[in-house]
């Protein structure tokens, strides 16, 4: 398979896991595999209106268009077309706090202090959601022979609206599961195994016993059980809500369960969903991931004909992809 086609599957795998995951966000109740799969294969039918994109998605299309528009990362210029993308369309489902932030950008901010804003909530200690990890797979994408250029990158971005420590670790994590992703062999054995050990070593080192630790750990347990563990178990243990350090791992969860029970792009993504929670951010990350992997010829195309912006997204792949030897 062409490496572009891992790129491409990236990104969209992400816009088709936000689509998707959106129905039941926000749900009472969790939904049981069933019932998801029910809603996904309604859209594997024939043709339907599109599903929207939500804020995952809009946000993640604005870092793609900073870094070609700018050939590298521009706090300020990735920060103001934040800001214009949320007045420009408000209805993707944005959350409260990051709002603030576009609000105080948009009063002046943006241009000389757009790291700023983001200090200021949560009495100065910053916000730990998993907003900056979700829209982080184009980085992976631009700086895919760089880690240590993506990873510079995907900590700036985190810091302009995520500058808590655990926001910054799990859009760095999420940035590095999309990258080995991208660079996987897929015949590896133990690959569930290296795959984590990766993780730990390019990005939770430096903190042993941390919360991504213990859930890297938590996770590599339920991938050695005999069975596989339910979405229950596995909200139980990883979590699903919508702090980054209750739903990055989770996702990378979500892919390897994929690799290990069925490799399956579309398996992958409805098991992201019946974790519940912040389903479409769960599923968007792990779209991403697996799109990565498998690539855009294992996603199925009834989904990329009801998914909005997945022409779009693919262009940006195929620019970022052109970009990512300079």
């Amino acid at each position: 398979m062409a490496r572009t086609g891992r790129f491409v599957g990236c990104f969209v795998g992400s816009v088709i896991g936000d689509a998707l995951g959106a129905h039941f966000e926000g749900s009472w109740e969790t939904p049981t595999l069933d019932v998801v799969q029910k809603h996904t294969r309604h859209y594997l039918e024939r043709r339907h209106p599109q599903l929207p994109y939500t804020d995952d998605t809009a946000m993640a299309k604005v870092v793609a268009e900073s870094l070609i528009r700018c050939k590298d990362f521009d706090a300020s210029d990735m920060a103001r077309r934040f800001c214009d993308e949320y007045y420009g369309d408000k209805g993707r489902g944005y959350g409260f706090n990051v709002v603030t932030v576009f609000e105080r950008w948009k009063l002046g901010s943006a241009e000389e202090r757009p790291f700023e804003p983001a200090k200021l909530q949560f009495g100065g200690e910053g916000s730990e959601g998993n907003g900056a990890a979700m829209r982080i797979a184009p980085i992976a994408i631009f700086a895919y022979n760089d880690w240590k250029k993506a990873a510079e990158i995907a900590s700036g971005c985190a810091r302009l609206t995520h500058s808590h420590p655990n926001g910054i670790t799990g859009a760095l994590l999420q940035c590095r599961a999309v990258f080995q992703a991208l660079h996987a062999n897929q015949d590896e054995s133990q690959f569930a195994n290296a795959f984590i050990d990766d993780l730990k070593k390019h990005v939770v080192q430096e903190s042993p016993g941390s919360v991504y630790d213990e859930k890297l750990e938590n996770a590599r347990k339920l991938l050695h059980q005999n069975a596989p563990p339910s979405a229950g178990d596995v909200a139980d243990n990883l979590g699903n809500g919508v702090r980054a350090k209750n739903s990055v791992v989770t996702a990378i969860y979500a892919f390897l369960h994929a690799c290990k029970w069925s490799m399956n792009f579309r398996d992958m993504i409805e098991f992201a969903i019946s974790i519940g929670g912040d389903t479409d951010t769960i599923a968007c990350m792990a779209g991403a991931i697996g799109g990565g992997f498998w690539g855009i010829e294992k996603i199925p195309k009834m989904w990329q004909e009801n998914v909005e912006a997945v022409d779009i997204v693919s262009e940006m792949a195929e620019q970022l992809s052109d970009m990512r030897s300079t």
